[in-house]
């Protein structure tokens, strides 16, 4: 008997040691919060929220479970470009792999093999719409943190939500404004999204005006869904029907209008007039030469550089040269230009070769 006894007692404990190592690993994952809680994704949102939408090439964070905790790809251009490159990142923003870019660079196969429940916890970027002042933002827990404003009237005209509230005289209508989808579907026929109006707080004391918002609503559906969907804005007792049109950058769509041509051949106007200004002195001693950044990327950063001779008239000719810059940043954004992301660097020097300048990387 006393020997069955430890036979048993021996085999049980060979049981539970079986079972503890076969046992999956629970998960522990840094963050139930991770946009609240880990502060450089937090930064990251700060910054994007802050910044001027026609500067913003977009950002897009991607949450999923890895390797028993957390995992973030961040896309932080999101809007015209053609050769983004997205990372992933652990919670301490240790590189795990990345993907896309200019070289196609993909070291992340193994990753989507074991990541799981994917989950976008931000995303905006410009509009794409043309006729939209700014793109709203996708993320649940801005959504869940932010004060809404009240909305006085809503009217949807194309793909753009026009929305009209209270603001101080001190703040700005587009900057200081933002429209928030919560991220929930709601199952429904047809089915229907949550959004929240929240302006910053300013604590100034002014003059209340009322003002209108116009927010490109095109990345809530997709660009093929023949279905309506139903928003509901937070304090706005009407809910909303919205059927998406199609708009540029939409298979299919041609774009190239007759004033998106006509706008072309200005800014190549723009471009010779100012090469022309540059190009007025001869060039016999390089180190008389300055050298400048010329025009705007949709993706971001200069077309190219361009040099001219310090005894021209340098501030008109640098104003000149801010207002293409700004011209052509409104241009990209108005007709959905898509550029590379490659970074032009800048020249290192100028050298004269037969009267006129060469810029030297």
């Amino acid at each position: 008997m006393t020997t069955f006894i430890k036979y048993i007692l021996i085999s049980s404990l060979l049981f539970v040691s079986c079972n503890k190592d076969d046992a999956p690993n629970e998960s522990t994952f840094c963050a139930e919060d991770p946009l609240q809680e880990i502060e450089w994704l937090k930064n990251l949102v700060a910054n994007e929220t802050n910044t001027d939408s026609t500067n913003s090439s977009g950002l897009e964070i991607i949450k999923y479970e890895y390797q028993n905790n957390l995992a973030f790809s961040i896309n932080n251009c999101i809007d015209n470009c053609s050769g983004a490159l997205t990372r992933i990142f652990d919670c301490d923003q240790n590189l795990i792999c990345e993907f896309g870019g200019i070289t196609g660079v993909d070291t992340c196969a193994d990753f989507f093999k074991d990541a799981k429940n994917t989950t976008i916890l931000f995303s905006t970027g410009s509009s794409n719409s043309l006729n939209c002042e700014k793109s709203l933002v996708i993320s649940e827990p801005f959504y869940n943190a932010s004060k809404s404003t009240a909305v006085s009237n809503a009217e949807i005209k194309e793909n753009c939500l026009y929305l009209t509230f209270t603001i101080l005289s001190t703040q700005d209508r587009i900057k200081d404004v933002n429209l928030i989808d919560s991220g929930q579907v709601l199952e429904s026929s047809p089915i229907q999204r949550k959004l929240k109006l929240v302006v910053k707080e300013n604590l100034t004391l002014s003059t209340l005006i009322e003002v209108t918002t116009s927010f490109d609503l095109s990345k809530l559906t997709a660009w093929d869904n023949p279905d309506p969907i139903i928003l509901n804005i937070d304090g706005y007792d009407t809910p909303l029907k919205y059927l998406r049109v199609p708009q540029c950058g939409d298979p299919n769509v041609n774009c190239v209008a007759k004033d998106q041509i006509k706008e072309t051949q200005e800014l190549e106007k723009y471009y010779a007039n100012i090469k022309e200004m540059a190009n007025s002195v001869s060039c016999t001693e390089a180190s008389d030469w300055k050298i400048t950044p010329l025009g705007s990327k949709a993706c971001g950063g200069p077309k190219e550089y361009v040099a001219y001779h310090k005894t021209i008239d340098e501030a008109d000719f640098i104003s000149k040269v801010e207002a293409l810059k700004k011209a052509e940043v409104a241009f990209n954004k108005k007709w959905g230009i898509i550029s590379d992301c490659t970074v032009i660097g800048m020249p290192s020097t100028v050298q004269c070769v037969e009267g006129k300048p060469r810029l030297i990387p």
